[in-house]
């Protein structure tokens, strides 16, 4: 029995088949959103449709590949990155995206929806997440102040999955995972805010589709015309879908007990799953409604990857040289104290701060320790957030860059306290998909099947890739966190760092 998952990423499609029964991976391809984006009038751009025309062509593809075994395909999923809102007129046309400064416009309208809800705290306190500058809510407020007559031909707003999900079969229905980054949620009760709904404009809530039950058992199937273009005759179930980041980390396994993921691909961020809201009041840690009726807790250091490429870049090393560097250096890099680019900042200030500089230890191999150990520590900061907001955690599995690293490994057990480990074979958030779809499928087939049942089936893990922590260091480390948090706090108060 086949399934078919598909991401649709901010650069690039994504389209994989797995074999449920042998848990082989059959078939994968993939279209850069470049190609379709150069046949584009610069002028007037439309994301949405590079975005249908990716998916159409990475399907197709990946389908061909299996030749007339795609047959054996069942069911279907896309997941995606929900940072886009499409947004359709009354002709259920996309309107042309608006093209406009929307930072000049953005931090007034953020300001005042805060204002609404007494504050940034209060705001924060009312949805479940902290609202910021790039936050769906605040966009479309923007996009209201700078421009009356364009927002006024608004009648429909979706986002990228269900945008895709309702190319392909004509049916609409918004997911509570995808929507929960976009501002327009109360995450505990996993419903709109209508009282934040409407402080944007009364007509919203006629123009968002209705939340989809993650527990839905009809699916909806492929369009016709669809199917006979990817060469299937059979009817194709296509399930809900959900944002890409949290399917992919519900595929590795963070609903195992004691499990959380460190996912460095696009961005440094730690998952965790709960059985009820852990509302972070600071606003630190991001809580989302996960897709099957439980709570996503997810810690993000946005400039992670960022910064090492920075580094990588200026010193011409290969990710193997950086990593070689950073070991050859003493714990602590000679006292260099890192703070990654955009950390402590709510706004994507994408300033960084070396402190300690001497003429002893400003030499690269400090440097690069002190950007991997300073990374570290920042991400261990939201880890140990996770656990004092109800979260526990035995384990730490380790996706994305790095990951191959046993320093990496090393250095994030003992910054955590627990040990750390990495998985064999990673198909990224479109094996997300395919969970997704399988789980679905079974259910309106009147059988059940647990994500993790599937990771323990499908994902395999190095078993000669954990490390253990180390107690010296992990105290060690811990003071290292609070001088760095102390930094921050500090530079951040006094106005040197957004």
């Amino acid at each position: 029995m086949y399934f078919l998952g598909v991401e649709s990423g901010e650069a690039m499609t994504q389209a994989i088949v797995v074999d449920l029964d042998s848990g082989c991976l059959l078939a994968s391809a993939s279209c850069a959103h470049q190609i379709f984006e150069s046949l584009l009038d610069q002028n007037r751009r439309n994301q949405s449709a590079v975005w249908i025309q990716s998916l159409d062509q990475a399907v197709h593809d990946c389908l061909r590949s299996l030749g007339s075994a795609r047959e054996d395909v069942v069911a279907m999923s896309v997941v995606s990155q929900a940072k886009d809102m499409v947004l359709l007129d009354q002709n259920q046309q996309v309107l042309t995206p608006f093209d406009s400064d929307e930072k000049k416009t953005a931090a007034g309208a953020l300001k005042d929806l805060e204002s609404q809800f007494g504050g940034a705290n209060g705001l924060c306190a009312h949805t479940g997440n902290r609202i910021d500058l790039n936050s769906a809510a605040t966009r479309l407020l923007a996009t209201k102040r700078a421009d009356p007559d364009y927002f006024n031909q608004i009648e429909s707003v979706m986002f990228p999955r269900e945008f895709l999900a309702y190319w392909l079969t004509g049916h609409r229905g918004a997911e509570v995972g995808e929507v929960s980054e976009c501002g327009f949620l109360n995450i505990a009760q996993r419903t709109y805010s209508h009282e934040l709904l409407q402080s944007i404009d009364d007509r919203l809530k006629d123009w968002l589709s209705a939340l989809m039950d993650p527990e839905e058992t009809h699916l909806p199937v492929l369009r016709k015309e669809i199917a006979e273009s990817w060469g299937l005759s059979r009817e194709i179930r296509v399930a809900l879908g959900s944002g890409s980041a949290m399917t992919r980390s519900l595929s590795l396994g963070v609903d195992l007990p004691g499990t959380a993921i460190l996912d460095f691909r696009s961005a440094g961020s730690i998952w965790g799953l709960a059985d009820s809201p852990a509302l972070d009041a600071r606003g630190e840690a991001n809580l989302w409604c996960a897709t099957e009726g439980r709570w996503m807790s997810h810690f993000n250091q946005q400039k992670a990857v960022a910064t090492l490429e920075m580094l990588r870049t200026h010193y011409g090393w290969s990710g193997l040289e950086m990593e070689q560097a950073a070991a050859s250096a003493s714990l602590g890099g000679e006292g260099l104290l890192f703070v990654p680019l955009g950390y402590g900042s709510r706004q994507g200030n994408e300033e960084g701060v070396f402190h300690g500089i001497t003429t002893r230890n400003f030499k690269p191999r400090n440097v690069a320790r002190a950007t991997l150990e300073g990374i570290a520590i920042a991400l261990s900061f939201g880890f140990h957030r996770m656990i004092e907001l109800g979260l526990e955690y035995q384990q730490i599995r380790i996706a994305g860059r790095g990951s191959k690293s046993a320093f990496w490994r090393q250095l994030i057990s003992d910054v955590t306290g627990v040990p750390a480990c990495r998985f064999l074979n990673d198909e990224g958030p479109a094996m997300g998909a395919v969970f997704h779809a399988a789980v679905s499928y079974f259910r309106e087939m009147g059988q059940y099947i647990s994500y993790s049942e599937l990771t323990k089936r499908l994902i395999l893990l190095d078993d000669g890739s954990f490390c253990d922590p180390r107690a010296e260091r992990y105290d060690y480390y811990l003071e290292k966190l609070s001088r760095q948090q102390y930094l921050v706090e500090t530079l951040v108060g006094t106005g040197f760092l957004d």
